[in-house]
């Protein structure tokens, strides 16, 4: 993955755990805002969600060599956008659908 796509991913997520946040934490989110601890949290927050799509894409993408047929394999790999998302969603930004 690309630096520039590294970061996109980052702001993404922090953007995401942001709004999480402000709507379902407002206390919490205040506090860190007034100890100006928030962008700090937000930016962590993003880097380990990007991390965590980078690892589960390339794991992935490397399950995918294992699979014979070529039109599951085609159909694997495109998922793999929408099953990352998913995962990174629930099991770092901890936000539920």
């Amino acid at each position: 993955m690309e630096e520039e796509q590294l970061k996109r991913l980052q702001s993404l997520y922090a953007g995401r755990h942001k709004s999480f946040l402000a709507a379902q934490h407002s206390r919490d989110y205040a506090a860190m805002e007034r100890a100006g601890t928030l962008e700090s949290y937000l930016r962590t927050i993003g880097e380990q969600a990007a991390d965590y799509y980078q690892t589960l894409e390339n794991q992935m993408l490397e399950k995918s060599q294992e699979i014979e047929n070529p039109r599951d394999r085609e159909a694997y790999i495109n998922r793999i956008p929408f099953t990352v998302a998913e995962l990174v969603r629930e099991d770092v930004l901890h936000v539920k659908p």
